[in-house]
């Protein structure tokens, strides 16, 4: 029987079996929604210019498309640049690119209670809360409609 000759291995990341994982994940969707479903990944930074030209990450975000929806993965910002209005400048810009991009939602979860009415501000909705999900803390699934 095969299911006795699998072993199960710990690795650092390993770019060709991730696609195959991804690719597998696609095809699936694909088969539920006849629809193709990119899971493309990228990073907007917020920098400041002011150390020699050199720029200076001050705040950013992880996205990834998933279908008509961008997943927010990450959201920072640097510790002494919170509450001047960085953060709400990163949602602006996840939110202009979702609207040139055709995207019908944004989409994020977070751990942190007192990032509700941050979010809620920037147009989200809470939409769910699984309690003690990971690290033993609440998380909140919000969603802002384009």
């Amino acid at each position: 029987m095969i299911s006795e000759d699998v072993r199960f291995i710990t690795t650092s990341s390993q770019p060709e079996w991730n696609e195959a994982i991804e690719w597998g994940v696609q095809e699936r969707l694909f088969q539920e929604t006849e629809e193709d479903h990119d899971f493309d990944r990228f990073s907007i930074y917020a920098v400041l210019d002011i150390l020699e030209g050199r720029p200076i990450m001050i705040g950013g975000a992880l996205l990834e498309v998933q279908g008509t929806s961008l997943w927010v993965d990450g959201i920072w910002v640097a510790p002494s640049f919170r509450k001047s209005g960085i953060g709400a400048k990163i949602c602006d810009f996840i939110t202009g690119y979702g609207l040139q991009h055709r995207r019908q939602t944004i989409q994020l979860n977070t751990y942190f209670k007192e990032n509700l009415d941050f979010f809620k501000k920037q147009g989200f909705q809470e939409v769910a809360c699984i309690p003690n999900w990971k690290y033993d803390l609440d998380c909140y699934f919000m969603r802002k409609n384009l």
